[in-house]
């Protein structure tokens, strides 16, 4: 088998490209932090609203001088680089050359460069190749997975080439996936590059998707089967609302993915890894150390359950019901029923164990299984409680955060509104202090780059991915236990309330549970406040979606 038929070769061309200007003389442009947009906000912040209700006059030296200090630290998070500071993983396939070319063709030194095969047939073969005419090439006899959890190197770029779908009764795709944000192996500001096969329209598969969809809070146009809208001479992706708005149920998610497979693949091709690496893998890395869950989550085990189970209590609804026309309390419960959009992750991988049949108890039991006693599941569960903790279900919470937390609400300017364009609610620093542990991996979706191209059997989806993680937000914080010292001072505060109305605003759409309402300044209000948004898949040898 050969991979250079010409789709798959104009697929290396761009991708590779993309990635390697991205990370080099497009890197201060294409991260979330970038200077324009933080340094229009932070004037904004202080000239157009907090001069009208505080004296900052005489500070004016001062703020600019904590603004200047603040983007020295941020701009050395992320530095410079050029190709041959690059490192870069790839799978090897057969012919290990066909990437290899053209990365040393975009400057890229070999010595930088790690492939991986882990089948013993191909490997050889892959080696064979190297061994005639790139003997420095390091091909790695294993998976990626693997040498991740072993050797702990980070790469700028790495390219995940699948020959499978994402959703394949496999841990060879989803799992690969999980590995590079569980382990760390992309760089702090990096691309990650997916390729991944089209699957066979099965109930199974279809079921499994089914399930995804419908609990997204926004969903992309092409998971329900509509077209991307053309803006500016270009396509893009819009979002539409949650299934339960458009009077979707199961079985109709199942029909739309089963008529129009590719476009709802393609949506969940995108959608997947960024919900993995923003929420998921996270709050793995964060309930896995002791040390870090206790910051933020009780240690009584019967308050973390009773507060789930109370969440998911179905009796919910017969007590409503119950109660019509009476004048009685009824208890907080049923939250994850009621308001299924703020619980995507968790319910989707519940509804799992009962459908999607053999695929679906397949991943069920993965999503499940625990490591350091602690599984996908349980990650989902106290990410998505989060913003529940403070409206009736504080048990989850440790006595210490809640401290903080009042603390740094009592600084907050604008706690009651009328200042800045949301009102900064108190999950927002739960999300912070879980984030700053967690260090997930932020989508800079205005810099998403997708394709898709008929291989010689199967469709392709690829996606090229600008991930960053925010070092000059994260690490220029202090550790939660001191938010109430440093945040109640508004210089601070307001750095940390415009690094978040950043990243919040890239991911407004695919993560749109992703610091919900920290907009510090409306659409329109400052130039490049706006959301992103993401690009429609282009065709390398047919249309877009």
């Amino acid at each position: 088998m050969t991979y250079t038929q010409p789709a798959k070769s104009a697929s290396r061309s761009v991708l590779w490209k993309h990635a390697i200007e991205t990370l080099t003389v497009k890197r201060d442009h294409a991260r979330i932090l970038a200077a324009p947009y933080m340094g229009d906000l932070w004037k904004f912040v202080w000239d157009d609203v907090l001069s009208q209700v505080m004296e900052i006059e005489e500070h004016r030296d001062r703020i600019q001088a904590y603004y200047d200090d603040w983007t020295k630290f941020s701009d050395s998070c992320y530095g410079n680089k050029s190709p041959d500071e690059l490192r870069i993983a790839y799978f090897a396939g057969p012919e290990p050359e066909n990437d290899l070319n053209e990365l040393l063709e975009l400057g890229v030194r070999i010595e930088n460069v790690w492939a991986f095969e882990s089948d013993q047939g191909t490997y050889k073969e892959s080696l064979q190749k190297a061994r005639q005419n790139f003997p420095f090439l390091k091909i790695f006899p294993g998976s990626l997975a693997e040498f991740f959890k072993t050797t702990h190197l980070a790469f700028d770029i790495v390219y995940l080439d699948f020959t499978g779908s994402l959703i394949a009764r496999s841990l060879g795709t989803l799992g690969t996936l999980h590995a590079v944000f569980d382990e760390q192996a992309l760089a702090d500001f990096g691309v990650l590059v997916v390729n991944s096969c089209e699957p066979d329209a099965t109930d199974d598969v279809c079921e499994f998707l089914a399930a995804y969809y419908l609990f997204q809070p926004m969903v992309e146009c092409t998971a329900y089967a509509n077209k991307p809208h053309e803006e500016d001479g270009e396509k893009i992706s819009w979002f539409s609302e949650p299934a339960s708005c458009h009077g979707y149920e199961f079985n109709d998610l199942k029909r739309i993915a089963k008529a129009n497979l590719t476009e709802v693949y393609s949506a969940f091709a995108t959608s997947y890894p960024l919900h993995y690496s923003s929420f998921l893998s996270p709050t793995l890395r964060f309930l896995r150390n002791k040390s870090l869950r206790h910051q933020l989550f009780t240690k009584d085990k019967s308050a973390q359950a009773e507060a789930f189970n109370r969440m998911s209590d179905s009796s919910v609804f017969e007590r409503i019901f119950g109660h019509e026309g009476k004048n009685e309390e009824i208890g907080i419960s049923g939250d994850r029923l009621l308001n299924v959009e703020a619980f995507p992750l968790w319910n989707f991988i519940d509804t799992l164990r009962t459908s999607a049949g053999d695929l679906g108890k397949y991943w069920s039991s993965e999503f499940s299984r625990k490591v350091a006693d602690i599984s996908v599941l349980d990650a989902a569960r106290f990410r998505e409680s989060l913003s529940e903790t403070l409206a009736g279900y504080d048990g989850l919470l440790s006595p210490n955060i809640k401290t903080e937390i009042r603390r740094v609400n009592a600084a907050i300017p604008d706690a009651r509104g009328g200042l800045f364009c949301d009102i900064p609610m108190a999950h927002l620093w739960l999300e912070l202090a879980l984030n700053q542990l967690g260090a997930p991996y932020h989508p800079n979706l205005q810099n998403h780059r997708r394709w898709t191209y008929k291989a010689k059997v199967r469709r392709m989806h690829l996606d090229a991915f600008t991930f960053d993680r925010c070092r000059g937000l994260y690490d220029f914080l202090p550790m939660v236990d001191m938010y109430g010292d440093v945040l109640k001072d508004q210089l601070p505060q307001m750095i940390t309330r415009c690094c978040i109305d950043a990243i919040g605003k890239q991911a407004r759409w695919p993560l749109a549970n992703l610091y919900y309402g920290s907009n510090v300044a409306c659409i329109g209000d400052v130039e490049g406040a706006e959301f992103g948004e993401l690009r429609a898949r282009m065709g390398l040898d047919c249309p877009s979606l």
